[in-house]
């Protein structure tokens, strides 16, 4: 679903550092909670494909405009005391000099933002995307969960399926500029986009996020096979995994493929209990 309004033309194409900034205003129009009249027992809502790499674009946001706060009101004053020196000489250089120092302080705050901010925006915009694609399989019995907190860490999706268990982390590659989008190759346990390794390691948390999401269903006597698949929005993808095991590198339009190709492991009874045990694990 593609957002509608007046924010439309900003979040069509690719998340800009001010697509993602206005995200803030969301919070302004959340209803209201009665604590006195709620249930006592008030389950923990699932987090819909993209909420946890929103929050962290909000605070870091939060932070950018800190910083551009820090360089501007100084820059201000700044004008200000240099029209006043005209009337009062310039023989308080060292006011200048401090004030130099914090404008530059303030404004390297704000461009060190403002790039993880396109960082954490090409995530978030993954998530969402993979997200919606993953919601469909639930047409085909499938229960899927957007966020399974770990140790330290999160696994950015999970689909309980009659094939199986797949924990699946997300990656969002940078755009090129001009021209089509570079593909990108997995072999020999590689990623390269355009001939050139691609930075992280989302192979190995993909497997990582595989053996958290296993050891949980063990720990409540579950023991279904995990498969980690690793999906890249908006590229194609060439190569293939060459053991059971590997991690599934795919476009998230072919995960569908994938998943009919495996004969079934589960029945629906034992898709919906799975779901139930991780649903429970969160809360």
């Amino acid at each position: 679903m593609k957002p509608k309004g007046i924010l439309t033309a900003s979040f069509r194409r690719r998340p800009t550092w001010v697509s993602v900034l206005t995200l803030g205003y969301a919070g302004m129009f959340e209803p209201e909670v009665d604590l006195d009249n709620r249930p006592d027992y008030v389950p923990t809502p699932l987090r819909r494909p993209g909420e946890t790499v929103e929050l962290a674009c909000l605070a870091r946001s939060d932070a950018a405009m800190f910083g551009l706060a820090i360089a501007l009101f100084p820059a201000v004053g700044g004008v200000l005391a240099l029209w006043l020196a005209g009337y009062q000489g310039y023989g308080t250089l060292h006011l200048w000099i401090a004030l130099i120092l914090l404008t530059s302080t303030g404004a390297a705050i704000y461009l060190w933002n403002l790039r993880r901010i396109g960082a954490l925006g090409r995530g978030y915009w993954a998530e969402r995307r993979v997200g919606e694609y993953l919601n469909r399989l639930e047409r085909d019995g499938a229960r899927v969960l957007h966020y399974l907190q770990g140790d330290g860490f999160n696994v950015d999706h999970v689909v309980i399926h009659r094939a199986g268990v797949f924990a699946i982390e997300t990656k969002a590659a940078r755009p090129r500029r001009k021209g089509r989008p570079a593909a990108i190759r997995y072999e020999n346990d590689t990623l390269t986009m355009g001939g050139t390794p691609m930075k992280g390691d989302a192979l190995r948390q993909a497997k990582g996020s595989a053996e958290f999401v296993g050891q949980l269903l063990v720990d409540v006597g579950e023991r279904p096979e995990v498969q980690p698949v690793l999906l890249c929005p908006d590229r194609f993808i060439g190569g293939t995994p060459r053991n059971p095991g590997d991690v599934w590198v795919l476009n998230p339009k072919a995960f569908p493929k994938w998943l009919r190709r495996k004969p079934a492991a589960m029945t629906d009874e034992d898709v919906s209990r799975t779901f139930r045990l991780l649903i429970a694990r969160q809360s």
